[in-house]
């Protein structure tokens, strides 16, 4: 279970069910011990119990659950790259698209990784920029047209060797290209 499930279900749970009678009074003993017992399955699971009842009862601050980087339109995007990028190659190769799909994902996924990596180098402004390339065909005979460059540009040389090796696990010959910028 997820910590942000696991909030909406304590968001949800009755915490004043000791004062009712009748049936109300066991489904909330019978769904506080459940939540504990989850509690118990996970430490962050269970400091997030604590603080919710703190809240609850002592009237201290709400717990929120930070989401994570990879946010459901990043997934989105990537699907519809990859999906974009199998049909291609089904259209080029003539097999189904289900057929490239996995190598499609690895290189959608790789393009979002080497994205990131820019936060790194925007800080500074050099004189020179440096662009990773990749080749978007599944075959080794590529010309230098048929490559697509990363929609990322680094100005510093490490982070960009960094973009290339993180993309060379998905495609066959990522390379580094240097321009000088016109902004310099």
């Amino acid at each position: 279970m997820t910590k942000s499930e696991y909030l909406n279900e304590l968001k949800a749970h009755d915490w004043t069910y000791e004062y009712a009678s009748g049936q109300s009074y066991y489904k909330g003993r019978d769904n506080a011990q459940r939540l504990k017992a989850i509690a118990d399955t996970a430490p962050e699971l269970a400091a997030l119990y604590s603080a919710y009842s703190a809240f609850v009862w002592s009237g201290s601050d709400e717990p929120t659950v930070t989401e994570s980087t990879r946010t459901n339109a990043t997934a989105r995007a990537v699907m519809v790259d990859a999906w974009d990028t199998a049909r291609r190659a089904a259209k080029r190769y003539g097999h189904p698209a289900k057929d490239f799909i996995a190598q499609a994902l690895r290189q959608a996924w790789a393009k979002v990784k080497a994205a990131r990596l820019t936060s790194y180098s925007s800080n500074r402004r050099a004189s020179v920029v440096y662009t990773v390339c990749i080749d978007e065909r599944l075959n080794r005979n590529t010309k230098l047209r048929d490559q697509l460059a990363v929609e990322a540009y680094f100005s510093d040389y490490s982070a960009a060797q960094a973009a290339r090796a993180l993309l060379a696990q998905a495609f066959t010959k990522p390379f580094i290209k240097t321009e000088s910028t016109c902004f310099a």
